[in-house]
């Protein structure tokens, strides 16, 4: 019963998000060219949307399968029964499912913020460019005390 509740608590999340998927994805497909800016722009957002929840299933989705095939080893057969019994499936696939694919969504999603959204483009790029220039500065000053020192 616990591994059932787990495997609950762990798909209910990429359910909704299943949810959400389809109808950002139906209301992409069903939309006319829009012409207005405003149409434009919920035509982005909503492609936004669709692009970060299809990527938390994608990075979500291998654990969720591994809590399902793992209540049903625990239902059919002993632990680790058939499923689990390959070197991988036993000590790999929790690890690179709960672990390196959450990882993996966590550092994908401000990628996707940066390609995504204009703004923060223009913010990152110019706290780049401030940096830069700050760093600039400072060589320049070490350089000209380190001159005037030899003199």
């Amino acid at each position: 019963m616990d591994a059932v509740l787990a495997a609950i608590q762990v798909g209910l999340p990429p359910v909704i998000s299943f949810l959400s998927f389809v109808i950002c994805s139906v209301k992409l497909a069903g939309s006319c060219s829009p012409v207005e800016a405003s149409r434009n722009q919920m035509r982005r957002a909503a492609v936004t949307v669709t692009m970060f929840t299809g990527l938390f299933l994608l990075c979500n989705s291998p654990y969720f399968i591994n809590m399902i095939l793992e209540a049903v080893t625990i239902g059919v057969f002993s632990y680790p029964g058939p499923i689990f019994s390959s070197r991988f499936m036993f000590w790999y696939s929790w690890p690179v499912s709960k672990v390196l694919f959450t990882v993996l969504n966590a550092a994908l999603d401000p990628v996707l913020y940066y390609c995504r959204v204009a703004g923060l483009k223009c913010w990152f790029s110019g706290l780049i460019g401030k940096l830069k220039n700050r760093s600039y500065r400072q060589v320049k000053r070490h350089l000209t005390l380190v001159n005037e020192t030899e003199l």
